[in-house]
């Protein structure tokens, strides 16, 4: 709910839910503190998403998800992007299941303009998820990046045919296809 709020403009009632849960307590308050950080990262203030964020890995260390989450924040709102790469290059590292912190890591290869380093690690998660997607979108801005419009199509079709919206949700990071 708190999601679909934020995503019709609501950010300070879909804070506002967050809050009430958190509050609670309960064993659902760290994802709810986490899904706080994202949401505010995604249609807030991303400085004010990344320190919650530190506060969080500061409560726990090493936490892959909430590195690649401050980094995915970093890549997606296109700030702090040496210390994105820094963020997701370690939840990969700490990480059993590497593919997401693989696809953020591509977005800020592509945000940095290190577009062959972005093709590998989104090669890599496609090759292990050939469904993802996010990783197919930002594939598709690569390769154009890159010169390869024909690839860059296909891609981009593959994407808005796993995900009608995908557009709408990369347009608020600023990407236009």
């Amino acid at each position: 709910m708190a999601q679909t709020r934020a995503e019709t403009g609501d950010l300070k009632g879909a804070v506002a839910l967050l809050d009430e849960r958190i509050a609670l307590g309960g064993e659902s308050r760290p994802f709810l503190r986490q899904m706080k950080a994202s949401v505010m990262g995604d249609f807030g203030d991303p400085k004010e998403a990344v320190a919650l964020y530190d506060t969080l890995i500061a409560e726990k260390p090493g936490s892959p998800t909430l590195l690649n989450g401050r980094c995915w924040t970093k890549g997606t709102r296109n700030v702090m992007l040496d210390t994105a790469l820094k963020d997701c290059t370690k939840a990969i590292e700490l990480s059993d299941d590497t593919l997401a912190a693989l696809d953020s890591r591509a977005l800020v290869w592509y945000r940095m303009g290190r577009y062959p380093e972005a093709l590998a690690d989104l090669d890599t998660v496609l090759a292990a998820n050939p469904d993802m997607a996010a990783s197919r979108y930002v594939r598709a801005a690569v390769l154009k990046a890159m010169g390869r419009d024909g690839e860059a199509a296909g891609e981009l079709a593959l994407a808005r045919r796993m995900n009608p919206v995908i557009d709408r949700q990369y347009a608020r990071y600023g990407f236009k296809m």
